[in-house]
């Protein structure tokens, strides 16, 4: 079965939740200020705003989503580097370490990027690309906000 991967006001919904829940944003505000910025970018991304700039977030995300996945596509280098996932990334974020590949599957939201020789967050899938000397992180976003990015208790 093949992988479908494809863009989706679903998925970029889903982090924009995930997002205002971990900064305590108003989910609908936050939602009108990345549709604003999306009609004045004509970006292909989530782009950050000013409400997540005043916070210091300055990530942006490719939201997609799949109609099929297995784990062992995510565990194995080689047949990640044949998924259409891995296409996906390279089109729109393997340039820049600031974009990352959020997934949608199974209502969890994954964030795909890269990163130099180590991972220190809550928890992932770490693939180590024989060809590089970096590791593709895969990860929920909450891992990578809370250790990234943690809000101040208050």
């Amino acid at each position: 079965m093949s992988i479908k991967v494809f863009e989706s006001g679903t998925a970029q919904f889903r982090v924009v939740q995930k997002l205002a829940k971990h900064f305590k944003l108003s989910s609908s505000k936050l939602n009108d200020e990345v549709k604003k910025v999306a009609a004045e970018t004509n970006s292909p991304y989530l782009d950050t705003t000013p409400a997540l700039e005043e916070l210091g977030f300055y990530s942006k995300f490719r939201c997609v989503e799949s109609d099929h996945l297995t784990l062992e596509t995510l565990l194995d280098i080689e047949k990640f580097k044949k998924s259409k996932i891995y296409a996906e990334y390279c089109e729109y974020c393997l340039l820049t370490h600031s974009i990352k590949l959020a997934i949608v599957l199974s209502g969890t939201v994954w964030l795909i990027y890269r990163q130099q020789n180590s991972y220190a967050g809550a928890g992932a899938i770490l693939l180590n690309d024989p060809d590089s000397d970096k590791y593709f992180i895969i990860e929920p976003i909450e891992h990578f906000l809370n250790y990234w990015h943690p809000v101040p208790e208050e």
